[in-house]
């Protein structure tokens, strides 16, 4: 990732934060199809791979009050 997207990443966190859930789209979207492809490899089932990756989102959603820019971000998305 380069410098203006990881930027670009954390200002999407910052305004998620505040309640922006346009800017949490964003999110969603740059990460979506790594989260669903991790998940699909797991559980070789394309439907429950689906269903865990929008129950990830939920719950990153949730939490990400919780995040800390010492890690990136997808790292703590694979760790919910």
């Amino acid at each position: 990732m380069s410098d203006f997207a990881a930027r670009q990443e954390l200002n999407l966190i910052a305004a998620a934060r505040e309640g922006d859930r346009d800017a949490y789209g964003r999110l969603v979207e740059l990460h979506q199809d790594r989260i669903f492809a991790t998940l699909l490899r797991h559980v070789r089932d394309e439907h429950k791979a689906r269903d865990l990756a929008q129950e990830t989102f939920i719950q990153a959603y949730r939490a990400i009050h919780t995040y800390e820019d010492r890690a990136k971000f997808s790292t703590w998305l694979y760790r919910i």
